[in-house]
């Protein structure tokens, strides 16, 4: 199976998510790419647990960190 990674999403990359249902936060938070389902990643922040993003959320629910 061949996953094709977006530029922005690379391993390790910061990106911003925002599901306030969640988190319990009603913006944006920092979080660290680190791994690949086959049509999205996973990601978390320090002391939080691993989400699942499809890489169609992009511009959506997630964005490259600032």
């Amino acid at each position: 199976m061949v996953i094709n990674i977006p530029d922005w999403c690379k391993l390790g990359s910061e990106i911003e998510w925002y599901a306030p249902r969640w988190t319990g936060v009603e913006g944006w938070v920092k979080e660290k790419v680190i791994g690949y389902v086959y049509n999205g990643f996973l990601h978390q922040a320090p002391d939080c647990p691993i989400y699942r993003t499809e890489f169609s959320e992009y511009g959506k629910t997630v964005r490259e960190a600032k």
